[in-house]
C-alpha cells in the first residue's frame, strides 16, 4: 500500500509565486514516493476546525501543516501610511520668503519622514508580537491537541518560514522559539527552526514573502530528510506540521 500525505498551510503549499509543481510540497513528494492525496492552502493557525477533519476524513501517512507566515508578521503599512492631502505635494513646512532668509526658520522638521518610519517600526514591534502572540496562543494549544489526540502519527513541526523583511523575521524568529515551547514534551512530535536552514538572501525569494524554487526546493529536501529517517526508523505513520 502506497503512503499518502495531505499539505494543509498558506500560499507556500500552492507553490505561490513558482507554481504548484514546483512547490516544497511535490518536492517532498518526488523525493519520498509519498502520494499527495490533497492540497489546502490559504489556511491559517485559527483554522483548527479545519485541520483536525481533514486529517480524520483522509487518514494519511503524513500530514503537513505549513502555518504561521500570514499569522506572524509586523506589518506597519497602516500606521505608517500618510494620510492624503488636500493640495498634492502640499508643503507642510513651508519655506520663508527670500527676503527673510536671514531669519532661522521655525518650522523646520526635526527627524526625517524615512528615519520617523525607521524609529516607529523597531520601537513598536516588540509590541507587535506580544499582540500577535496573545491572538494565536490558543490556536497553536489547540494544535498540541490535536496532535496529542495522534499519538500514533509523527508530527514535524516547522517554524515561519523565514522573509527578507527585518521586522517581520524579528518576529517570526520569536514565533519559532514560541513553538518549540508550545510543543515541547511530546514523544510524537519533532521541531525544525527553518532560520537554521534558509538564509535571508534575495538568491532564495521570488520577492521578499515568497520563496523562489531554489527555497522551495531547500524546504523540501528538509523535511524529505526527516521524513526517511522518521520512515526508516519507525513503522508507525508520519505527519508533518510545518
Amino acid at each position: 500500500m502506497s503512503d499518502t500525505m495531505i499539505a494543509i498551510g498558506g500560499c507556500h503549499v500552492a507553490g505561490y509565486k513558482v507554481g504548484e509543481e514546483n512547490s516544497f510540497v511535490n518536492v517532498i513528494a518526488k523525493a519520498t514516493g509519498f502520494i499527495l492525496s490533497h492540497r489546502a492552502p490559504q489556511y491559517q493557525i485559527k483554522k483548527t476546525t479545519g485541520i483536525r477533519e481533514k486529517i480524520n476524513s483522509c487518514h494519511p501517512d503524513v500530514v503537513i501543516l505549513q502555518l504561521g507566515n500570514h499569522e506572524f508578521n509586523a506589518s506597519l503599512e497602516q500606521i505608517l501610511k500618510k494620510k492624503n492631502t488636500d493640495t498634492e505635494n502640499q508643503n507642510e513646512y513651508p519655506l520663508p520668503d527670500k527676503k527673510d532668509f536671514s531669519k532661522k526658520p521655525l518650522l523646520l522638521p526635526v527627524v526625517s519622514e524615512k528615519k520617523a518610519a525607521f524609529l516607529l517600526r523597531n520601537l513598536a514591534t516588540p509590541f507587535i508580537w506580544g499582540y500577535l502572540v496573545y491572538k494565536n496562543f490558543k490556536h497553536l494549544k489547540n494544535i498540541r491537541h490535536i496532535i496529542k489526540e495522534n499519538p500514533g502519527t509523527r508530527f514535524v513541526i516547522l517554524s515561519p518560514i523565514p522573509c527578507l523583511n527585518s521586522s517581520d523575521n524579528y518576529i517570526r524568529r520569536k514565533a519559532a522559539r514560541c513553538f518549540q515551547w508550545i510543543f515541547d514534551g511530546l514523544p510524537n512530535v519533532k521541531f525544525i527552526d527553518l532560520f537554521r536552514y534558509i538564509a535571508v538572501d534575495k538568491r532564495y525569494f521570488e520577492d521578499p514573502a515568497h520563496l523562489n524554487t531554489t527555497g522551495h526546493k531547500i524546504l523540501g529536501r528538509i523535511i524529505s530528510q526527516y521524513i526517511k529517517a522518521y520512515k526508516k526508523d519507525s513503522q508507525q505513520p508520519l505527519a508533518i506540521a510545518v
